[in-house]
């Protein structure tokens, strides 16, 4: 086996529950604190020192291969594979077998967002070697999506959306693999319900097989980006950790933490913030209001407008956040 750890992203989901937003930007290219999903996903790859990624994306999010490019000014490099059927997680995985050949690979989502430096999901796969390393995270709601039974450092079970669960310790999407995975998609089967292969399912036939999947706990916090209120909640705990501002000019207020690039014109009276992000070129007209938000690069927000947990995209289409 080829001892040269690869890299692989997912970013082929269609992010419906975004409405018409995600028709003209694919949910991977959505900003969280300044920067794109799908870039803070690479970065993390590239930090750990997996620098050659191959991203799985749909027929309808071409725009990413465009933005992306090689991925040189990132400092990666970048192929892409099409997924032209949504059927799904594994799937989607199965895709990249020629490009991963022998490879053992970290996959992770492009929705991902979290603190955990992929690097110790790393180290953990190196000081406790086995076929695959999983991270996992606790969960309040184990009912909500896939939980592992695990007996010492292992993974015995998987079980999906449980009524009765044994464990509340979720799969965060973030996974160092072989490539015997392959073979254990090739034995899945469809989901009937959905119309996907799902990955535990996947994962499952390996550990029957005899394979040894061990488990990463993800101490640090860690969400997927689903929806517009997914996409403020997470804005707001990375603007935390990193907002930065253009110094005011006394003519507006700022109130921290927010992501405001220098090209943003603002006018008399505004107030922004706390947690909010905006984009290069945006405009925010005179005696706005802007808190808990993120506005879309080259948006205009109009004089005095009050936005207050929402997306506001490029035609000023506001998208408020709904909650659970």
């Amino acid at each position: 086996m080829n001892r040269t750890l690869l890299g692989l992203v997912l970013a082929g989901g269609r992010g419906t529950r975004f409405g018409n937003l995600t028709k003209r930007i694919p949910k991977p290219l959505l900003p969280v604190a300044g920067k794109p999903l799908i870039i803070r996903n690479i970065d993390n790859l590239r930090r750990a020192g997996v620098t050659d990624i191959t991203i799985v994306i749909s027929p309808d999010s071409e725009q990413v291969r465009s933005v992306l490019g090689n991925g040189h000014t990132l400092g990666v490099n970048l192929e892409y594979v099409v997924q032209t059927d949504h059927l799904g997680t594994a799937h989607a995985i199965g895709l990249a077998r020629d490009i991963i050949g022998d490879h053992r690979f970290l996959v992770c989502w492009s929705d991902n967002l979290t603190t955990y430096a992929l690097s110790d999901l790393i180290d953990n796969d190196r000081v406790f070697p086995a076929d695959g390393t999983l991270a996992v995270h606790f969960t309040e709601n184990p009912r909500k999506g896939g939980i592992v039974i695990t007996k010492a450092r292992t993974i015995t079970e998987f079980e999906e959306k449980p009524e009765k669960p044994r464990s509340n310790l979720n799969l965060a999407g973030m996974y160092i693999l072989g490539p015997w995975v392959f073979g254990a998609i090739d034995k899945t089967r469809l989901n009937s319900k959905e119309g996907e292969y799902y990955l535990p399912d996947a994962f499952q036939i390996a550990v029957n097989d005899g394979l040894t999947l061990n488990w990463a706990l993800v101490g640090d916090w860690r969400m997927n980006v689903n929806t517009p209120e997914d996409l403020l909640v997470g804005n707001a705990r990375l603007l935390e950790n990193d907002g930065h501002t253009t110094p005011a000019d006394g003519s507006y207020t700022i109130m921290k933490p927010v992501h405001i690039p220098s090209s943003v014109q603002i006018g008399h009276g505004a107030t922004i913030g706390p947690y909010v992000s905006i984009g290069e070129g945006a405009v925010i007209g005179d005696d706005a209001r802007i808190a808990d938000a993120v506005i879309l690069g080259g948006a205009v927000v109009p004089d005095a407008a009050e936005i207050d947990r929402a997306i506001v995209d490029i035609d000023g289409t506001v998208y408020a956040a709904q909650g659970d």
